[in-house]
């Protein structure tokens, strides 16, 4: 039998790992949860009998976890040459509808507290937009209902990014949908998620601080219509405009074309009505007609310059402004990451007025 020093056991056992189980899913209930340098998380994840220690980074949770809280978590085994054995952390969410609730109210409180849901920082939504970006799955529930009612009222251009709504993935489809139709040369009026009820559990995606998050950045104004459930969303909360179904969506973003028409029809006999009149009645025909053309052009004014505003925030030389920087290494290339850099590189950092060179010194990654 061969003899092995330790470190070549703990390499030996991580190469066993990751052969046989590079991945493991385990459910149990979180003990001794605590943050370390406000980015380190450790834990560990216990049943009557058993106990494992659990590592990640802070990032990685899309659902606040707590002691006594029970999740069900996607991992790798890890034999760390100090630390000992561990299970390092892909995902994890809450388990059972206890667990999913009390992340919710988690969740619901921290992202108040920072004020995402306050009215304040809502955008308004385009009262005759054109085109529209929609988020849903053209197999869910709903879908059928928001598209047919839209073409009913009103037919204009739908943009469709076609995601799944629920399951582990949704969060991420959904998440790059958004940022697809905030970064598109053309962009929509107004992006659109919509999705049939459920509960706790099915609406995961909509409660993950991510998708949340990315919701509140939308530079272009948003309205979520999720289908009947006797939980909001907090997808629904952070939306600048929440609708009670998808149709009801529909219904908040295009106005009745048979309504419209009643109204022009209404307005034309009130105009044919006034011509016929005597004369005394024309000078305040005229008076209202004035102030209707200068309704109708300060209207006009108000949407051009709401689309000049989407259109400025698009601008890079904006987001300069705001005290960020682009970062480019010596072939022009942006780096994103820490990952696309190393010590001793040099740098060039364009900023709203001038560049600055500069010299890797650290990469913390």
């Amino acid at each position: 039998m061969n003899v092995l020093t330790v470190s070549q056991f703990v390499e030996v056992m991580n190469k066993t790992f990751g052969e046989l189980l590079p991945v493991v899913e385990v459910e149990g209930e979180v003990s001794e949860f605590r943050i370390s340098k406000e980015y380190l998380v450790y834990f560990k994840l216990v049943d009557e009998e058993s106990s494992v220690q659990c590592f990640c980074f802070k990032s990685q949770l899309n659902y606040p976890i707590e002691d006594g809280m029970k999740i069900l978590l996607k991992a790798s085994p890890n034999l760390h040459k100090k630390n000992g054995f561990s299970l390092n952390l892909i995902e994890a969410k809450p388990s059972g509808e206890g667990s999913l609730r009390r992340a919710y109210e988690l969740l619901k409180k921290k992202l108040t507290k920072e004020g995402l849901f306050d009215q304040e920082r809502k955008q308004e939504l385009p009262d005759y937009p054109t085109r529209i970006g929609l988020i849903s799955s053209s197999q869910a529930a709903g879908y059928e209902d928001f598209i047919s009612t839209i073409k009913k009222r009103w037919g204009l251009k739908i943009e469709l990014c076609d995601v799944r709504v629920q399951g582990e993935k949704a969060p991420e489809d959904i998440i790059k949908a958004i940022e697809y139709f905030n970064s598109s040369g053309n962009p929509v009026e107004v992006i659109c998620l919509v999705r049939g009820g459920g509960g706790l559990e099915d609406l995961a995606a909509y409660n993950s601080e991510n998708v949340v998050r990315a919701i509140a950045a939308s530079r272009i104004p948003t309205i979520v219509g999720v289908g009947h459930t006797r939980d909001i969303s907090l997808a629904d909360m952070v939306a600048d405009k929440q609708a009670i179904t998808p149709t009801n969506a529909a219904e908040i973003l295009v106005p009745d074309k048979s309504e419209v028409s009643r109204e022009i029809d209404n307005t034309v006999s009130l105009l044919l009505q006034h011509l016929k009149r005597p004369a005394q009645v024309i000078d305040q025909y005229q008076m209202d007609l004035e102030q209707y053309i200068t309704n109708t052009l300060e209207d006009m004014d108000s949407k051009i310059e709401q689309q000049n505003r989407i259109l400025a925030s698009f601008n890079p030389k904006q987001v300069l402004a705001r005290g960020y920087s682009i970062v480019r290494n010596k072939a022009g290339e942006v780096v994103k990451t820490a990952k696309q850099s190393k010590k001793g590189q040099e740098l060039m950092l364009e900023l709203s007025q001038g560049n600055i060179e500069a010299e890797v010194k650290n990469v913390d990654i």
